[in-house]
């Protein structure tokens, strides 16, 4: 990126999170293992669904029901996603973010520099309030509290594009802890809006979903969270809401203002250029100038400097003639010898 690319400035707030950040990973963290045979019966049914049974795709830490024709073709890159393109280009920080629920804020960490699409996606939602007042509709304790669908059912919710965007897969990107936050989907390319947070490590999620954040502030209201009790269907009995979203840091929205003013600077030069090579026309060109005037009917009274030497020289002559005293070739004699 130029060196005329916006640079990050960290805000109390986010160095606060930080700190935070910095402090719980110092402590001991407790223990959650659990026997992967276990998640693997638990979590199955969860990730894919007997399709013979039922006919359809379940969505991948969605809903056990999702709808019909799923489409997992690569989705078209239009306009909007081209922007997207250039801006992973230039993006070079990371956002950052805070959910505020009624349990207390939750502030994440966005990786925008490696999932542009993810990040982009979340932080124009939440900037949106598309997220706003919703309620997260799974939780499983050991696993993860999922949300972002403005259904509430686990079928619904679409991205920023109104079609489904790509995954982004990083090794240096896994659900290796607590607190990831990570896109949930129906299967290969077809994140929309739903999201979920971890309550632990789950590598068999790795490659599958997009990780594109974790949180850096707020552990302990994941741990008021994740104690709240569901109904069989993994849906909390006490609502928790997101209520809105406060954004510190949105890397997408300084680049395209950065790239607003680098399209003014261009122009501005551009109309500069073009008035200064026009002026330097009627100094170096003159003649050119009235022979492109003439053709367009401008400027056809406008006389070179050689039309008006002949012009003045004409005018002296016709002045000189006027002056001159016209002499007669004979004189008539007098009268008075006629007498």
């Amino acid at each position: 990126m130029s060196n005329n690319a916006p640079r990050i400035r960290l805000n109390a707030t986010i160095r606060r999170s930080l700190r935070e950040l910095e402090q719980s990973e110092k402590e001991k963290e407790v223990s959650r293992t659990t026997d992967n045979s276990k998640h693997g019966r638990s979590t199955g049914g969860i990730l894919y669904s007997n399709r013979s049974k039922r006919q359809y795709l379940s969505a991948s830490l969605t809903s056990t029901t999702m709808g019909t024709q799923i489409d997992h073709s690569e989705p078209s890159l239009d306009e909007q996603q081209k922007l997207i393109r250039r801006k992973r280009s230039l993006v070079r920080h990371q956002g950052y973010a805070t959910i505020v629920t009624n349990y207390g804020d939750l502030n994440f960490e966005l990786f925008c520099e490696k999932c542009p699409l993810a990040c982009d996606n979340f932080l124009t939602h939440c900037s949106r309030d598309y997220y706003s007042g919703i309620q997260f509709h799974r939780l499983i304790k050991g696993f993860m509290i999922q949300g972002g669908d403005p259904t509430e059912s686990g079928a619904g919710g679409e991205s920023i594009w109104g079609q489904p965007f790509k995954d982004e897969f990083h090794p240096s990107l896994t659900h290796d802890k607590r607190g990831i936050l990570s896109m949930a989907n129906a299967g290969k390319n077809t994140n929309t809006s739903q999201f979920f947070i971890t309550f632990g490590p789950a590598h068999h999620l790795d490659n599958k979903h997009t990780v594109f954040g974790r949180l850096v502030g707020g552990m302990n209201v994941l741990d008021q969270i994740e104690k709240i009790p569901t109904n069989p269907k993994n849906f909390p009995l006490k609502a928790i809401k997101f209520i809105k979203a406060n954004i510190y840091w949105n890397p997408f929205r300084e680049i395209e203002k950065w790239i607003v003013k680098q399209k003014e600077k261009e122009l501005i030069q551009q109309q500069q250029l073009a008035e200064k090579n026009q002026k330097g026309k009627w100094f170096s060109d003159p003649i050119g100038i009235q022979q492109i005037g003439s053709q367009f009917k401008v400027g056809k009274y406008i006389k070179t400097s050689n039309e008006r030497k002949r012009i003045d020289s004409l005018k002296k002559n016709n002045s000189n003639n006027k002056m001159r005293k016209v002499k007669p070739s004979h004189q008539f004699q007098d009268f008075s010898a006629w007498k």
